[in-house]
């Protein structure tokens, strides 16, 4: 991942922000336990490190998206359970049942898939997924015939179904009637079940937006994802809810001024032009670390307690900020991309706008490549 002493660029993660919002959702939700969502490197936060606060919070059941995601967490000595919530190969049964990884099964054709590649005597812990409106994965819950498959895969050696889970499509959007249908066919397939003698032990359903806005989804297990970095999934939820802190700042030095004429061209494709003399600073970051192309000319930066403005389109590795506004800069000079510095901030939501985006993307994407600085540990 580099280091930010030699690369220039960094983000950094504040894992006390992290402890706070767990706090926040652990009381809001008092008494459900929650499935912390470290998928996507913990939405560029870094699995391990966020793994270890939840855990010091008393954060027991983690989810991730894939078995390497998984993997990874074992590597690192987690052994509490984690489930997947993607889609996972049948033949990787073996190796989900020796590491303790939780698949989530969609279909009966698929839990027998998977039992069958299951050495003789070995169990494998599942989920029945069920899609109550989300067409991604899972059992449709509104088809006649789900009951007698969910009745037939409780019913299999091999596979020890712990319960039933579902995900909101519009649980962050302002009406709620969908996430109310969902949630209704979702407690229906529990309830059939249970009046044919089956009672799943757990049920999931409450992703980050249902957690603050619809607490009858939240029933045994609780699935924050994006609030646990302190980010708010929509405009839509009510943010009085919760008292969420960003956990990532994406900062940057300045590695080379220069002044310019009047009318000077800046970056590829010369579509900005200078107007009279300015001061352009070079910074070390730019779309392949999260930087998107797409804010080019269309977002700014925090140098000095000032907003300074991004100029020229964004590079792959680099991009450049008119400075000319700012006080005695110099290189060497922090320049916060994401964050906040003396009451002035940039924040996700901001970025996401700017490029028509949402604020999960922003993260995620920052994530990729920048190397990462945990403070507050």
């Amino acid at each position: 991942m580099g280091n930010p002493l030699t690369r220039g660029a960094w983000k950094e993660i504040d894992l006390g922000a992290l402890h706070h919002n767990i706090q926040e959702i652990q009381q809001h939700v008092d008494a459900h336990p929650l499935m912390g969502v470290v998928k996507a490197d913990a939405y560029g936060h870094g699995a391990v490190e966020t793994v270890r606060v939840l855990q010091r919070c008393g954060v027991r059941r983690l989810a991730v998206a894939t078995i390497e995601e998984g993997l990874q967490l074992r590597k690192a000595g987690v052994t509490d359970p984690i489930t997947v919530l993607s889609s996972c190969p049948a033949d990787a049964a073996p190796l989900l049942a020796e590491q303790n990884l939780q698949p989530l099964i969609g279909s009966l054709a698929e839990a027998k898939q998977f039992a069958s590649h299951l050495p003789h005597g070995t169990t494998l812990n599942i989920f029945a997924a069920i899609d109550t409106g989300m067409c991604r994965v899972g059992l449709p819950a509104e088809d006649p015939g789900t009951i007698e498959d969910l009745l037939s895969i409780f019913a299999l050696d091999s596979l020890q179904c712990e319960g039933l889970i579902s995900h909101f499509a519009a649980s962050d959007e302002e009406d709620l009637s969908f996430t109310e249908l969902q949630h209704r066919r979702f407690t229906q397939c529990a309830e059939q079940l249970r009046t044919r003698g089956i009672h799943p032990k757990t049920l999931c359903l409450a992703n980050s937006a249902a957690i603050m806005a619809y607490p009858a989804s939240w029933h045994d297990l609780v699935r924050p994802g994006i609030i646990l970095y302190g980010l708010y999934p929509s405009s839509a939820v009510d943010r009085t809810v919760l008292d969420l802190h960003p956990v990532m700042q994406v900062k940057a030095r300045i590695m080379r001024l220069r002044l310019v004429e009047d009318a000077t061209p800046v970056s590829y494709g010369c579509t900005y032009h200078s107007k009279g003399k300015r001061l352009i600073a070079t910074l070390p970051l730019g779309y392949d670390d999260g930087y998107f192309r797409c804010l080019s000319s269309r977002c700014r930066v925090i140098i000095g307690g000032r907003y300074a403005p991004q100029v020229g389109r964004i590079c792959m590795d680099q991009c450049m900020v008119d400075v000319t506004d700012i006080p005695h800069v110099k290189t060497g000079d922090v320049a916060v991309i994401m964050g906040s510095d003396q009451g002035l901030s940039v924040t996700a939501d901001e970025l996401a706008e700017r490029c028509s985006t949402i604020n999960y993307e922003i993260v995620c994407a920052f994530g990729h490549r920048l190397p990462a600085v945990y403070i507050n540990r």
